[in-house]
């Protein structure tokens, strides 16, 4: 079965919902205010709540409370606002996918500390847009979920279907597939798509690097980490190994904002 095939099975369940739809056009309409934006934000209460409570989270540490959606804004951007939307969005709709096989708690802390640590990485590294890593680092696994779906009716799970290999290339290429009919950018579906092979990522190449290395080390901590790979995120051990303790525990803060039920 192809990665599209596999992503119709479900596409009641994962397509985007209408408000985020509406709000990524808004954000890329010439001319756009912030006032159109938070008006059409201010129109989901729950959406609105959350946002103000990831902006108060450790993930930015302002100095001072953000208590509007326009403070968000303004601290924020347009554009890193609409991508922690669709970030949340996408948890929600995702969450909902049956994997018997997944410890879905665990798959989420796992997501959740990768895109926390590709973005620090990527503000250690001087990158100039740090939302799309985060992101990215959240949704990198998704695939694994549709895969492991499809295959439920497998006893040991996916490793008895296909070798690590194919299992990387596979779940990878699922979820660029599956992202982009939630119409992201680019610099958020080819880190996705490359997590397990960055230089293939072309100009987003340390994108993918960094959220490569933040994948491997939210597995394990000791992992064993190419030069090369190193070479292409523009990062070292040593900013790997100085962020981790401020890295885990932005994930027990941001862990009940984002997964409320799995909390």
């Amino acid at each position: 079965m192809s990665p599209v095939d596999l992503l119709a099975e479900h596409k009641q369940s994962i397509s985007p919902p209408d408000f985020c739809v509406r709000l990524n056009a808004l954000v890329e309409k010439p001319g756009v205010s912030i006032s159109d934006i938070c008006e059409l934000i201010s129109q989901d209460a729950e959406m609105s709540d959350r946002l103000l409570r990831i902006a108060n989270s450790p993930i930015f540490a302002f100095p001072a409370p953000i208590d509007s959606i326009p403070s968000s804004i303004a601290m924020i951007g347009t554009r890193g606002l609409r991508d922690l939307v669709l970030a949340s969005s996408a948890v929600s709709a995702f969450s909902k996918i049956r994997a018997d096989h997944v410890d879905m708690r665990a798959f989420w802390r796992h997501s959740l500390m990768t895109g926390l640590l590709a973005r620090q990485l990527g503000k250690r590294a001087r990158l100039p847009y740090l939302e799309p890593l985060f992101v990215a680092g959240l949704l990198h696994d998704i695939g694994l979920l549709l895969m492991d779906s499809y295959y439920s009716h497998v006893d040991d799970g996916l490793e008895c279907v296909m070798d690590d290999a194919l299992l990387a290339q596979n779940h990878a290429t699922l979820a660029q597939v599956l992202l982009a009919d939630w119409d992201l950018p680019d610099n958020i579906l080819l880190p996705v798509a490359y997590h397990h092979d960055a230089k293939e990522a072309g100009e987003f190449s340390r994108y993918a690097a960094i959220v490569q290395v933040a994948d491997m080390a939210s597995s394990d901590e000791n992992a064993v980490i190419p030069d090369e790979l190193w070479h292409v995120a523009g990062i070292s051990m040593h900013d790997l190994n100085a962020l981790l303790p401020q890295v885990y525990e932005q994930v027990d803060g941001l862990f009940p904002v984002f997964f409320a039920q799995a909390a």
